[in-house]
Order: C-alpha cells, then structure tokens, then sequence
C-alpha cells in the first residue's frame, strides 16, 4: 500500500530495484499497481519476483504506457508456481522503443 504512493512521487529516479521474492500475496493486482505508479522518465527496472503469486503479465499490455522511457528492463520469477503466461509482455515490447536490454529469469515455473 504504501510502495506505490511512494515510487510516483519520486518523479526524479532513472533505476528501481525491488525484490518482492517470496511474498505469495503479491499478484497481477500488485503488480500493475506498481508498474502504474513509476516514475514517468525511468530507465532501468529490475523486479525480483521468485516465489510471488503472480500468475500472468498482462498487466503490461494495458501499463505499456508507464514504460516506454525503459532502456533496461529485468524480470526474474525463480520457483513461482503459479505463474502462466508472459504473452502480456510480449506485447508491450513491441510498443517499447526505447529497450535495449532485457533479461527475464523464468527458472522453475511449475505449471509452465
């Protein structure tokens, strides 16, 4: 809750890092919450997300918007069981300019 109030008023920041690694409670919700709440001239972000209940990405889709600024993104979802799609992703890198590094992390996925 109090995360996202947090990154949009930091209107300055060109890199976020966060591990949300192990919080189960953190879902599709959360996350397009989040990505809807960075700043607008971003530049790199890197989201640990391992062993967290998030299902699919297509929250990008619809947040795309939010990060067309990204030169740099990483994503890593290390043991996340339930997670199943990453289609939404794919879609928004195609709207994603300015990208010129990604790294996705996608190890033991166990209902891939």
């Amino acid at each position: 809750e109090l995360l996202a109030p947090a990154l949009k008023a930091d209107v300055g920041r060109k890199i976020v890092q966060l591990s949300l690694t192990g919080c189960r409670n953190f879902s599709d919700h959360e996350l397009n919450v989040l990505i809807q709440s960075l700043p607008a001239e971003l530049r790199v972000l890197r989201l640990d997300l391992g062993f967290s209940g998030l299902e699919t990405l297509d929250m990008f889709t619809s947040t795309v918007q939010c990060l067309k600024s990204l030169v740099q993104l990483k994503l890593r979802f290390t043991g996340s069981s339930h997670f199943r799609t990453a289609a939404g992703l794919g879609v928004a890198l195609r709207e994603m300019e300015s990208l010129m590094y990604l790294e996705l992390w996608c190890a033991e996925l166990r209902n891939s």
